[in-house]
């Protein structure tokens, strides 16, 4: 089997959709989308659940064809949902591992490189966390770091993924999306080195920011405030007796998960600042707020995430460890709430 020259697997919400567009619109390049992969292992997983389905009997069903790879480009298999799952759904966070295992087990045979980008951890968690409005959720963010923790932390678990796709002999390649903000040239720079291949020729192009599906914090709590009033009318609507009430709670469902994102993506500060006016926001729930986390959560970040940027050859480099670990530092509850908690 034709192998591709690198997989890209994530993290979800470190500039995936800028690479996937420079990919597709390269013609040096042949870009290859693992979504229906990802979707047909999360299949699997939902339909078992609670039960932990087997590699042998359960995932035997998802048939993996041959890359269509085409000589003289650069062939890349790419999906961000392979390690971005259950925004939606607290309890699949414990089967973020056997995602992770399934999908190295089938892919890694496919590539001997293995691209992962990620990002300082609490601008991940916060990205995280809007991401979850953004797809329709209404969860505050501190109770969402509680009731959504082991989704969280199994999205995050950058250790478990070297481990397993390099077990398969794929050399796992981290870059951080810092590096890009901090000096795009050193990051294209770095990613040619590392991945052995060339830059996208249209790589200094920027996309505009609902293209790039650039998350705007100040307007989460407006969107969530909106998604839950929905969310509340879609259960009235459930249990009535009307004749279309299916149709009308999808219909309310997808502005939740689709329209409201969009439009407030396209708003302009005066147009947001008119629904903040309507929604009664006051000035404080304009903000995303703080991320602050247990010391049992913050042990999990600091062995499944830091630990596996400590180890690797060449990420000190690129100048973010040190930002990154104030960063955990920060999330540090203070005592007053931890002694509450």
């Amino acid at each position: 089997m034709s192998k591709v020259d690198f997989i890209h697997i994530g993290l979800g919400k470190c500039m995936s959709t800028r690479l996937q567009d420079h990919w597709d619109l390269d013609p040096g390049y042949n870009s290859l989308s693992a979504r229906e992969i990802s979707n047909a292992i999360d299949h699997v997983i939902k339909g078992c659940f609670p039960r932990t389905p087997s590699f042998e009997n359960d995932f035997s069903r998802i048939r993996i064809n041959p890359p269509p790879v085409q000589p003289g480009v650069i062939n890349v298999l790419t999906a961000e949902d392979l390690t971005f799952s259950y925004l939606q759904n607290p309890e699949l966070g414990v089967a973020m591992e056997t995602k992770d295992e399934t999908a190295s087990r089938l892919l890694a045979p496919m590539t001997d490189k293995v691209l992962i980008l990620v990002r300082n951890p609490t601008d991940w968690i916060r990205s995280c966390y809007a991401q979850h409005v953004k797809e329709g959720g209404c969860v505050p963010l501190q109770k969402f770091l509680i009731t959504y923790r082991d989704v969280v932390l199994g999205n995050l678990n950058l250790t478990r993924r070297v481990a397993l796709w390099s077990r398969f002999g794929a050399e796992v390649v981290i870059l951080p999306i810092e590096l890009a903000q901090r000096d795009d040239a050193a990051f294209w720079a770095a990613y040619e080195k590392r991945l052995g291949v060339s830059r996208p020729s249209n790589c200094s192009e920027r996309l505009d920011a609902v293209r790039a599906n650039v998350t705007s914090y100040g307007s989460v709590h407006a969107q969530r405030r909106l998604n839950e009033a929905v969310m509340q009318l879609e259960s009235i609507l459930a249990v009535s007796d009307l004749a279309q009430k299916g149709e009308m709670v999808t219909l309310m469902a997808n502005a939740r998960k689709h329209c409201f994102r969009r439009g407030f993506s396209m708003a302009n500060d005066e147009q947001l600042s008119e629904i903040f006016e309507t929604l009664n926001l006051d000035s404080d729930e304009r903000e995303l707020g703080e991320v602050l986390l247990d010391a049992d959560c913050l042990e999990a970040i600091e062995t499944s995430f830091m630990a596996a940027l400590r180890e690797d050859a060449h990420f000190a480099e690129y100048g973010c460890l040190e930002g990154y670990a104030q960063s955990q530092d920060a999330m540090g509850e203070p005592p007053a709430l931890a002694a509450a908690s």
